[in-house]
């Protein structure tokens, strides 16, 4: 068993003591576990982008929590310290809520905070890993959606063992257990854990990958160019965003490099057939929409849903309402004419914000060949 010395510095003592902000500014001067899957491109929330931009700004604090997300994070944070001591209670050990902000003195612009520790109590063998009395185990609790629950009862998230890696390597440990519970009360059905370990190529190439993000990255204001993983679409998306907060716009026209030939050529190939396909769906949707006509014909204005029972099925039809407010372009033009000031007021307060929307195109063009006439006599 391979024993790593506790080389970090404390950086926050308790992050639940701090205000949100302050908690937010120290995560800017540094790569954070949570940071860590975007990065390596894990996370089907943030791109690579969105972690260079976050860090390149230390005093913009621009994190919106509606309260969907924040009724999300409570329920998570209520639940942390039931999942640590369940579990703890069932593996024999002694279960510690360890909310400090640490940074690495070993591997550079490495800081975490962790969810708790597990110390053992005694020696014991879990899940086919062997852990000796005084050990200490990283926690990592994750509270989610019974859909995606059922897929982790299978196997952890890639995102959360990148997550557990990086912080086992600040925090100078060998191993982390990553619990979840989808908030129910059946401890047979409702909770899951999994244990993950620090290799020695963890501890070769995680440092490398932070190093080589913050330095060619974020310390030259260089924006990631490569996508790493499998969200190759978010990533595009985040770096045109990016690129066209300080986009020229001067009509200046590029001369693309030889190389750039092929690239375009499979570009048009991809986006042919995403059109081709798109035609199909589309005349799906047509072909389902004459067919679904007469259902819509037997609810009429008189039943919002109906439903059909046989022996072993139950059919369901209905109509779904959503309501939602909004300020369409003729409205804004309205007010801004009619209501000048109250306009500028909104405008200043942020209710009325401009967004910008870019996009990239590939097209291409034949071209017309020139012919030059032989003149006569020649």
């Amino acid at each position: 068993m391979t024993r790593q010395k506790e080389d970090f510095t404390v950086i926050l003592q308790d992050t639940e003591a701090v205000s949100r902000e302050i908690w937010l500014k120290e995560r800017k001067k540094a790569v954070c576990a949570s940071d860590y899957p975007a990065i390596v491109g894990l996370s089907s929330f943030k791109t690579p982008v969105d972690i260079f931009e976050d860090k390149i700004d230390p005093d913009a604090i621009s994190e919106e929590v509606t309260l969907g997300t924040k009724f999300r994070y409570d329920i998570g944070h209520a639940l942390e310290p039931v999942i640590l001591e369940t579990i703890a209670l069932e593996i024999g050990a002694i279960p510690v809520r360890d909310k400090r902000m640490v940074e690495s003195t070993r591997y550079p612009y490495m800081r975490a905070d962790i969810d708790g520790l597990f110390v053992m109590n005694k020696d014991r063998v879990i899940c086919g890993t062997q852990f000796y009395k005084g050990e200490q185990i990283l926690f990592e609790g994750k509270t989610t959606s019974f859909t995606k629950f059922m897929d982790y009862r299978k196997a952890p998230d890639p995102a959360h063992v990148a997550q557990s890696k990086f912080g086992m390597l600040v925090r100078g440990l060998d191993h982390c257990i990553i619990g979840y519970s989808c908030g129910g009360n059946n401890l047979d059905s409702d909770l899951v854990y999994h244990i993950c370990h620090l290799t020695d190529e963890d501890r070769e190439t995680i440092p490398m990958i932070v190093k080589d993000f913050w330095e060619k990255n974020v310390m030259t204001r260089t924006p990631p160019s490569e996508a790493l993983g499998p969200y190759a679409s978010s990533f595009k998306q985040a770096l045109i965003r990016y690129l066209g907060k300080t986009a020229a716009n001067d009509g200046q026209v590029l001369q693309l490099p030889l190389y750039a030939a092929p690239i375009i050529q499979n570009s048009l190939a991809i986006r042919e057939e995403i059109s081709r396909r798109r035609s199909e769906i589309r005349e799906l949707e047509e072909k389902r929409d004459s067919i679904e006509l007469p259902l819509v014909n037997l609810l009429g204005d008189k039943y919002q849903s109906a439903i059909l029972e046989s022996t072993y099925q139950q059919f369901r039809i209905g109509f779904s309402v959503s309501e939602r407010e909004s300020l369409t372009a003729e409205s804004l033009a309205r007010l801004k004419k009619e209501q000048p000031l109250l306009y500028e007021t909104l405008v200043a307060q942020g209710y009325i914000q401009t967004n910008i929307s870019r996009s990239f195109s590939v097209k291409s063009k034949e071209k017309k060949m020139r012919t030059t006439r032989k003149k006569r006599g020649a």
